[in-house]
């Protein structure tokens, strides 16, 4: 089987945001957390953009891969675009996240070398008040051996088998992650 993945559009407005009739699978975390490495990793293309420099992607976009769309979401928390963009992109991301009707799962990653900021605590509570299905997605894993106080402080808020541990670099968790969208969309 191969993996076809293309571009689709983007959004800057909830006005924009388009109505598939397909699986949804979102990733959502800080500036710089990975999420464009790791979608790319995921599909095995480098069509998602990435850069080193916070607050790039400063749209939700869609992607279509096999028969899902993957949503690759703004960061939230630190951006190089200014503190006001900050907020725009974290009431667009909310928006996007409360009013998605396709939304299988969703990916919150976090950068395992770096604690919980508020921002992240704050997603991990709106996304449980919400009752969506999400993951908790440890990023840049091989860069660490072992981080037990992240993990201690991310099991006091979310069961242990809602936890991921991937590496865009060396492909650490990517099958897994691969093998849960593609057993949601057959």
């Amino acid at each position: 089987m191969s993996n076809s993945i293309y571009f689709i559009k983007s959004a800057k407005n909830p006005q924009d945001f388009p109505n598939f009739d397909m699986p949804e699978f979102a990733f959502v975390g800080r500036s710089n957390v990975g999420k464009s490495s790791l979608i790319n990793k995921i599909t095995n293309a480098s069509i998602v953009k990435t850069s080193k420099t916070p607050g790039h992607t400063s749209t939700i976009n869609f992607f279509r891969y096999e028969k899902s769309i993957l949503v690759d979401l703004p960061g939230y928390g630190y951006s190089s675009a200014g503190l006001g963009s900050k907020y725009e992109y974290s009431d667009l991301i909310l928006s996007y996240i409360v009013n998605s009707k396709n939304m299988l799962v969703l990916f919150l990653l976090i950068d395992f070398r770096i604690e919980p900021k508020e921002s992240d605590n704050k997603m991990i509570e709106s996304l449980k008040e919400a009752g969506l299905n999400f993951f908790i997605t440890f990023t840049k894993i091989e860069k660490v051996k072992q981080n037990n106080a992240l993990e201690e402080n991310i099991f006091a808020r979310v069961a242990k088998d809602r936890v991921l541990y991937t590496s865009s670099k060396n492909g650490d968790g990517i099958k897994k992650i691969r093998n849960m969208i593609m057993s949601r969309i057959v």
